[in-house]
């Protein structure tokens, strides 16, 4: 299954974006091919080699921080205030029914730390802005 906002799908967007087939990027590539594009896309592989990410991050002219991570944006542009917060809630509200009480008290921390410190609660799009406060709410008791 795929995971929204995983690096496959990330993979596969930017891939397609760039009009590329899985067969066109994995001939592109050394000592990787189709079946490892595939199984990333898919999810199969969650964790890709090191070296895969290198060659992909150049082939397709993007970031790291985007492809592995999902910080930034694709061409390397700094994300909105508004995509960060709703890339946090993405992670938060996933965290929730799949993850560690580790990983969900990580990522409720810095969810906080970054609605307080940085953003004050200035989101600009009011439906964002409800969407925020449920999720606090939410996490408030986990």
């Amino acid at each position: 299954m795929k995971v929204k906002n995983s690096i496959g799908t990330r993979l596969a967007d930017l891939r397609k974006e760039l009009g590329l087939t899985q067969g066109d990027l994995a001939e592109k590539l050394e000592g990787f091919n189709r079946d490892h594009i595939t199984k990333l896309e898919s999810g199969v592989v969650k964790h890709p080699k090191r070296e895969l990410i290198a060659q992909l991050v150049t082939i397709l002219g993007t970031t790291y921080e985007w492809l592995e991570l999902g910080q930034g944006l694709p061409h390397g542009a700094a994300p909105s205030q508004d995509d960060t917060v709703t890339q946090y809630i993405d992670q938060l509200l996933d965290s929730i029914q799949t993850d560690s009480t580790d990983r969900l008290d990580l990522l409720r921390s810095e969810f906080r730390r970054l609605l307080h410190e940085n953003y004050q609660l200035k989101v600009q799009n009011e439906e964002l802005k409800q969407k925020v406060l449920h999720v606090l709410e939410k996490i408030k008791d986990r």
